[in-house]
């Protein structure tokens, strides 16, 4: 991270340690947490209760109030109050907004009407500060209390936090660098689906699946996230994941990337919906018109409408060969998608299923299952919060001194 850690005494480095590992563990008792740190246990109990006095720790039987220090063999939590922070997800058409606890639990979300132009330039930057200033004081949350700031981006995001659009001439931004400048804030920039992987990781259907691919199926393009021993699969370029960009027809449409018959040119929602006309056009029955969303294609394929049924099963077909190869080469049997899909049912996941079991080694077919994903339109914001949490714990954020941004203080836009 391009923020100093802060110059740690030495019992603030062993509180470090002790906050970290409680985060990590969310809840831990004191004689786990002297295996795990090292330290002594007359030193961790001092650390201990100095954690406590600053109301960064509870124990179990306190709940969020602090009546004492606790016994040896309490629980300790990471306390909810201790700080906030503050999650966006920035598309075409889409501004969301999430505020977290301490301890990664939603407190409020907000969409915002009338989002910003989506392009990578400082003013569509200065005007995102500005709605987070709006939520952050529609959230009743003080400036002492913001810890980070996450900020999840559709199209190319890089490892130093760097923003690029496709359809788009600007030269890429440095996101990271500019709004840390402006906020004083530690800052996480990632790409759109893997904050909403790691949100359905941690709290939808990917929870209890170590090896999992997610899969969200967007108005332009295809994304994804794969995890492995639960852990979110980075580089040290930041691009990772990238679904939609497997060629599975080398001989398909032009893709904006500059290939040839990537996944997301016919698997996107404009894709399907402009196959889905074409079907029609070769006389294909159904009960929708030519110009049905992706949304109406999904409802009417789970109510049996032949056309929307049979441009789907192409679209699971498509998945399948995009998909299979990812699943053997990380080792990833669960599939989470995301999107308007759902509306599809039961059958487009089975006929995903079937194309996936077809393509994969047989040493991974009993494992694989296929499921939709379960959280909301913001959980693309609250995973790109979680993300900012952790860096924040890890960094020193919650124990190094007074924020450098001041209670009252808010976001001017530069000139």
């Amino acid at each position: 991270m391009p923020y100093p850690d802060g110059a740690l005494d030495p019992a603030r480095v062993k509180e470090q340690a002790i906050l970290t590992a409680v985060f990590e563990r969310r809840g831990i008792t004191r004689n786990e947490l002297v295996e795990r740190t090292g330290i002594q246990q007359s030193t961790l109990n001092r650390a201990v209760a100095a954690l406590i006095d600053k109301d960064l720790l509870v124990t179990s039987d306190s709940g969020s109030s602090r009546t004492g220090r606790g016994r040896p063999s309490d629980l300790l939590r990471i306390n909810p109050a201790a700080g906030y922070i503050v999650g966006l997800e920035f598309g075409r058409e889409h501004l969301t907004l999430t505020a977290v606890d301490a301890c990664g639990e939603l407190v409020h979300t907000l969409e915002e009407a009338a989002p910003p132009p989506f392009t990578p330039e400082h003013a569509s930057i200065d005007a995102l500060l500005a709605a987070v200033d709006r939520f952050v004081e529609a959230a009743s949350i003080s400036a002492e209390r913001l810890r980070a700031l996450g900020v999840a981006l559709h199209d190319v995001v890089t490892a130093e936090g760097q923003w690029l659009t496709q359809a788009s001439d600007c030269a890429p931004i440095d996101v990271r660098t500019y709004v840390e400048g402006r906020l004083g804030l530690p800052v996480v920039v990632d790409d759109v689906s893997r904050a909403f992987a790691e949100a359905e990781h941690r709290f939808g259907a990917g929870v209890g699946e170590p090896d999992m691919i997610y899969v969200f199926i967007g108005s332009h393009g295809v994304g994804g996230g794969v995890f492995v021993n639960d852990e979110l699969l980075t580089s040290s370029k930041g691009i990772c994941g990238e679904i939609g960009h497997v060629v599975i027809d080398e001989d398909g449409r032009l893709c904006q990337c500059g290939s040839r018959g990537c996944l997301e040119t016919v698997a996107s929602r404009r894709a399907v919906e402009a196959g889905f006309d074409e079907l029609l056009g070769r006389g294909v029955w159904s009960r929708l018109a030519p110009g049905a969303t992706f949304a109406d294609i999904c409802r009417a394929a789970g109510e049996g409408d032949k056309g929307a049924y049979l441009v789907l099963n192409q679209l699971a077909q498509h998945m399948g060969r995009a998909l299979a190869p990812g699943i053997n080469l990380f080792g990833a049997p669960t599939i989470i998608i995301g999107g308007p899909v759902h509306l599809a049912g039961e059958a487009f996941v089975q006929d995903l299923s079937a194309a996936l079991r077809r393509r994969v080694v047989s040493g991974l077919v009993p494992h694989i299952k296929v499921r939709y994903a379960q959280l909301p339109s913001h959980a693309g914001a609250w995973g790109v919060a979680i993300r900012a949490l952790e860096e924040a714990i890890r960094h020193g954020r919650f124990i190094a001194g007074e924020p450098q941004r001041r209670a009252g203080e808010r976001i001017e836009a530069r000139p």
